[in-house]
């Protein structure tokens, strides 16, 4: 397993390089920007978008290796996770830091709001900044369709709320 944040900034660098022309440092997983794989799916299911309007709660689809925008995203490294097919103009954000929150998508706010910052901890888990990091990004079930809600974070490797960046 590749670390989460590690390789989410490792794409980001890619990605800056392909826009502005200039050389990345290091093998960025193939330029390509990674999915984000539930671990309790066996990574099976990948955080996915039905469309780039604000508003789209981010939700599990099957996890598509092709060049499919909708689950693709980067973490990038002001702790914001942004939508790849959206032309990284979308962010994950949260209407409020309540237990069952989904995470939705809502234009990239530059503000110090921390509504869609979020951190890594150990390689696996996706906190919001916001909530302090008590709210985590996790799965009350691991069936296509299913929202990415907040919970309180489980740091004892509980598979809902640990996630993989996959190229």
């Amino acid at each position: 397993m590749k670390p989460l944040k590690i390789l989410m900034v490792a794409a980001l660098g890619a990605t800056v390089a392909a826009m502005t022309g200039t050389t990345a440092v290091g093998n960025a997983a193939n330029n390509a920007d990674p999915k984000l794989a539930s671990m309790g799916s066996g990574g099976a299911q990948c955080m996915d978008l039905t469309s780039y309007a604000t508003g789209t709660p981010v939700t599990l689809a099957p996890c598509d290796y092709s060049n499919n925008g909708s689950n693709r995203w980067l973490l990038g490294d002001d702790d914001r996770i942004f939508s790849t097919g959206s032309g990284y103009t979308q962010c994950m954000d949260l209407t409020s830091y309540a237990t069952g929150t989904p995470v939705t998508l809502a234009p990239c706010d530059y503000s110090n709001n921390g509504s869609n910052k979020w951190g890594v901890y150990l390689d696996t888990i996706i906190f919001s900044v916001g909530s302090g990091g008590a709210q985590c990004m996790d799965l009350t079930s691991y069936a296509t369709g299913t929202p990415v809600t907040l919970a309180p974070c489980d740091y004892s490797n509980n598979g809902s709320n640990n996630w993989e960046a996959r190229t």
